[in-house]
């Protein structure tokens, strides 16, 4: 009867720690440092003259990942593009919303009376592999609209990896006639 009643109290303890370290991950991110500047082709997506043109990519930050789905992952820090006057610094309330693996690169200021909003990002884990739709007068148009993938070398390469990362995204099938890739 005691070895039953052992059993049963180690079980209990057991439940209990589970508990805790349950609820201590569903509340608390994994946090990692980001620091990569990478090379990235922009191009416009069904453009028939193979526009393509190289782009430095800036993230330095932290990157915060949440196990349990109750909250986005999000990324704090500096984010950069050539070319395009929008630069995230510690000035801001800077934020990238990551649903599974896409979302919306923005900020506002601290006061929250003015928000800036460069596009949508698409990445893997990390923001290793990303590709940026820019937001053309707040329109994000995956069709025939400007796209950044970084890393990619050339055209053929930077189309190759949008099309991996949008189909990956939760957005991937939304956008109906979009699966011309060129």
């Amino acid at each position: 009867m005691t070895i039953r009643k052992n059993i049963i109290k180690i079980i209990i303890i057991l439940i209990i720690i589970a508990a805790i370290v349950g609820w201590y991950f569903y509340y608390n991110p994994f946090v990692k440092k980001i620091d990569i500047t990478t090379t990235g082709i922009q191009f416009r997506n069904n453009d028939p003259s193979g526009y393509f043109e190289e782009k430095e990519i800036t993230i330095k930050g932290t990157y915060e990942q949440f196990l349990f789905g109750n909250k986005v992952d999000s990324f704090w820090g500096e984010f950069s593009v050539e070319g395009y006057d929008f630069t995230f610094d510690e000035k801001y309330y800077t934020d990238i919303f990551l649903i599974p693996q896409g979302g919306s690169i923005q900020y506002f200021t601290a006061n929250l009376t003015e928000s800036k909003r460069l596009g949508v990002i698409h990445s893997d884990a990390y923001l290793k592999e990303l590709m940026i739709v820019v937001s053309s007068e707040g329109l994000i148009d995956y069709e025939n609209g400007i796209i950044i993938s970084a890393p990619a070398k050339n055209r053929a390469e930077a189309v190759e990896m949008a099309e991996k990362l949008y189909n990956k995204s939760a957005l991937s099938g939304y956008y109906n006639g979009w699966n011309d890739w060129n």
